[in-house]
């Protein structure tokens, strides 16, 4: 089943223990900007600066992805290993940190944590897939559609779906990826990922995130429970309204819930209509143990699809502090911010201008065409959006396209420091060009959150001998 309802709990860090004996270096490293679903390694150097052997038991991507290979047993005092992890960029794009944990034998130490972070974009828009089919009601045959493109050198092609979640039909066409809820599916919010491969070698897979929320006879007042975190030893609690509208009694409602639940039932006072069936439920639990919990409530009337409830508590130990939750991480990530740059100025500049310089904050599609000799040279500058991480650089024969992408990876913003000198802010020069050809770029932002959008109009030049 996926993740619906995924909790990553970050807790503040209590400087180094004394018993700490291992020093891991890199403690955060960092790989080179790279295209999602492509492999990176990364080596790290592990050391014993204590005075006893220390064995090493086990490891655990706390992110959820990467392996950790290579690691040695044990290490006696003063001895260092390598060890390697081999991490399978996942779809997640942007700035992107994967957390990993060791566990030894020291009765004094919980952990050592270290980090893998980098830049993940993707080749293939759009950059965030998703394909968000709404409240549907249970047995619909309506199907929901995303088609993909890509600016290569290779025309795009969907190949086959490597994975998909098991209450989805999909199926693809050429570029389009289409979708509908499989028939007898358990009631609730959905959410999963489809795994594409493709025809392109530098990205061989897309990731397309699906959601749903499947209606059925029992509609309840809420879709996710959460429960705010408490000290181990306290109880929480959570209330919601289940409407019924189907044939059976309520009282034939079955509950199936993972842990141990106090349950109260009671009726609405406010139900809905004469024939409507309203059941009040009071939900009750006492944290036994530190640590993210995170499953299904389901809710079963006879010759019904369950209806499933996600719900996640998280236990904390006396004293320990939160410094950060994100709930339900994959759908936030599905709806990124969008990247807004309001003063912009682009411009083009090369050894030959046969147009005047424009000025400053001129539109730049007054001085968009331009002839000179190779190579070309592309030259703007913008807003200082903390948002943007680099930049991207098209090109094409035609105005009208197709328009390839010639950068093998964003180009990184310069910093504002740069903007002031009259030659400061980016640029990007194409040698690939010959005499008596036009050419035709535009540029886009790329965002922190790896979404990109048009930072400039199309700018053409055409190389003289």
């Amino acid at each position: 089943m996926a993740r619906l309802f995924a909790l990553l709990v970050m807790l503040s860090l209590s400087p180094l223990a004394s018993g700490e004996s291992l020093i891991i270096e890199p403690k955060h490293a960092r790989f080179d900007t790279n295209i999602a679903s492509t492999q990176v390694q990364q080596a790290y150097t592990i050391r014993n600066q204590g005075s006893e052997t220390v064995h090493i038991k086990s490891w655990k991507a706390i992110s959820d992805f990467g392996e950790v290979v290579n690691l040695p047993p044990s290490l006696a005092p003063g001895e260092s290993a390598e060890f390697q992890v081999d991490l399978p960029l996942p779809g997640k794009l942007g700035e992107s940190t994967f957390r990993y944990a060791l566990f030894t034998d020291e009765a004094d130490v919980e952990r050592y944590r270290f980090t893998l972070s980098g830049f993940v974009f993707s080749v293939i828009s759009p950059e965030n897939a998703v394909i968000d089919l709404g409240k549907i009601e249970a047995g619909s045959k309506v199907r929901h559609e995303l088609t993909l493109d890509a600016r290569e050198e290779i025309p795009l092609e969907l190949v086959r779906i490597v994975d998909a979640p098991d209450w989805l039909d999909a199926s693809l066409n050429d570029t389009t990826v289409s979708v509908g809820v499989r028939p007898n599916t358990s009631r609730g919010i959905k959410a999963g990922t489809i795994r594409v491969a493709t025809n392109l070698a530098q990205q061989p897979f897309v990731e397309i995130t699906a959601k749903a929320i499947i209606e059925g006879n029992l509609k309840p007042s809420t879709y996710v429970l959460g429960f705010k975190p408490a000290e181990v030893g306290e109880t929480v609690q959570a209330q919601m309204e289940l409407l019924y509208s189907g044939k059976r009694e309520l009282g034939n409602l079955e509950l199936d819930f993972p842990g141990k639940w106090e349950v109260e039932r009671k009726g609405c006072s406010d139900a809905v209509g004469s024939e409507s069936k309203c059941v009040r439920i009071t939900l009750k639990r006492t944290i036994e143990e530190s640590g993210k919990n995170a499953d299904v409530l389901r809710f079963s009337m006879p010759d019904e699809p369950d209806l499933e409830i996600p719900f996640g508590i998280m236990g904390l130990n006396p004293d320990q502090s939160i410094r950060e939750i994100l709930i339900d991480e994959d759908q936030r990530a599905a709806v990124p911010a969008k990247i807004d740059i309001t003063k912009a100025i682009q411009e083009q500049r090369e050894a030959s201008k046969v147009e005047p310089e424009p000025k400053q904050g001129a539109d730049a599609r007054k001085v968009s065409r331009a002839k000179g000799s190779g190579p070309v040279r592309l030259h703007w500058k913008a807003a200082n959006d903390e948002s943007i991480y680099g930049y991207m650089v098209y090109r094409a024969n035609d105005r009208a396209g197709p328009y390839r992408r010639i950068t093998a990876k964003p180009l990184p913003k310069q910093h504002m420091a740069t903007m002031a000198t009259p030659e400061g802010g980016q640029v990007f020069v194409d040698e690939n060009v010959e005499p008596g050809k036009t050419y035709y770029y535009y540029i886009d932002t790329i965002a922190r959150n790896g979404t990109q959008q048009r930072l400039s109009p199309v700018l053409s030049k055409t190389v003289t001998p």
